[in-house]
């Protein structure tokens, strides 16, 4: 009898256990269901109308968070762009005529954003926000960038003062102007500002801010090597066709 009874509120005890489960993972489908409903792709057309939650090729975007927002503005061309939104409250805008090759990797915090300007390459690039709050890149119009790039506002974690507990590596954000050139293998870190019509050398190491224009950057960490300069996307030998024209 005693077994019996042991046996029926084991059944009874799995039984609890498994509604609860059952309803836990409901709930839960529930809850993701509702959340990524507050999360908008927006592709912006031509003549200006939007489409929302459009399938667009070779995009791939992951919710983690709600209320984010991503608009492109046609035309585009994409080879692979994947972004990853881990939270909440951030904002993606892809402008006009930007060419993706190789891959773009985005990855968000908190109530960020990543402007792209109009007319931009990209060719392997990675931007990120994670582990930031209020954190932003934003790239002006006729950005190039060269293969293996990389863009980040913060240091990912955190280093303190051992006596005040002082946060000293706060997340920066980035801005990079018109018409700027990274060549490949750069890193681009929290706070840089590089301005309009700028170069910056293959595998430089940007950590501040540069105000003067037409610049050539280049180091680690980089500083201004030459003053004066612009550059163009045709190849050397091409330049006697273009130059009068410029």
């Amino acid at each position: 009898m005693k077994f019996k009874i042991l046996l029926l509120i084991r059944k009874f005890v799995i039984f609890i256990f498994w509604i609860n489960k059952e309803f836990y993972f409901s709930l839960r489908r529930k809850i993701l269901a509702n959340t990524n409903k507050t999360n908008k792709i927006i592709l912006v057309k031509r003549n200006g109308q939007r489409i929302y939650n459009p399938k667009i090729k070779n995009l791939q975007i992951e919710f983690k968070g709600c209320y984010n927002t991503v608009i492109i503005h046609e035309p585009y061309w994409f080879n692979s762009l994947v972004t990853t939104f881990y939270g909440s409250n951030n904002e993606l805008v892809i402008n006009e005529n930007v060419r993706v090759t190789k891959g773009l990797r985005l990855a968000f915090g908190e109530d960020g954003q990543i402007i792209i300007g109009k007319n931009s390459a990209l060719y392997n690039v990675i931007m990120s926000l994670r582990n930031t709050k209020n954190s932003n890149i934003k790239i002006g119009n006729q950005a190039m960038f060269s293969y293996n790039v990389e863009i980040r506002t913060s240091d990912a974690h955190t280093i303190y003062d051992i006596n005040t507990k002082e946060v000293l590596n706060p997340p920066k954000d980035v801005i990079i102007g018109n018409h700027v050139w990274i060549a490949a293998g750069a890193k681009i870190f929290k706070g840089a500002n590089i301005p309009d019509n700028c170069i910056v050398g293959a595998n430089s190491i940007v950590t501040k801010a540069f105000n003067d224009e037409n610049s050539i950057i280049a180091g680690t960490p980089a500083k201004i090597i030459k003053r004066g300069v612009n550059w163009h996307r045709c190849a050397t030998y091409e330049w006697d066709s273009y130059k009068d024209f410029v």
